[in-house]
């Protein structure tokens, strides 16, 4: 098994922003951020 890399955390209230946050960030919209701060990379995706 290939080990892991913590490469972006927030910190959130609560749990229900954290969902709210996640679903975002798997959006196009949230793929398209993550991509502007330099951490998507459609390669490494499996």
């Amino acid at each position: 098994m290939e080990s892991l890399e913590i490469i972006y955390t927030e910190n959130l209230n609560s749990r229900i922003e954290a969902r709210k946050r996640e679903k975002y960030l798997k959006s196009a919209a949230g793929r398209r951020f993550l991509k502007s701060i330099g951490i998507w990379d459609r390669s490494s995706i499996g």
